[in-house]
């Protein structure tokens, strides 16, 4: 999250740590998940984030992404586009 907001992406940010605190949770609420993770996907696409930093935000996004099943194949298809 510190590393989105040295970039200059703080709602990104937000929504990392979001991403990041709901899995913790007693009942994840999944389709809030994939919500957030789309949102930060797209936005770190578009920033040219996640083919600036390879596997080391690809793997963890998709692992994410993985873990939601069905909520997460559009994730996995932008991630692999």
């Amino acid at each position: 999250m510190t590393r989105l907001q040295a970039l200059g992406l703080p709602s990104e940010a937000a929504e990392a740590e979001a991403v990041k605190t709901e899995p913790d949770r007693a009942r994840p609420d999944r389709q809030s998940i994939a919500t957030r993770l789309t949102r930060l996907a797209e936005a770190l696409n578009s920033a040219g984030a996640i083919a600036a930093a390879g596997e080391s935000l690809r793997g963890p996004l998709m692992a994410l992404a993985g873990w939601l099943g069905a909520l997460g194949a559009p994730i996995i298809r932008m991630l692999t586009g």
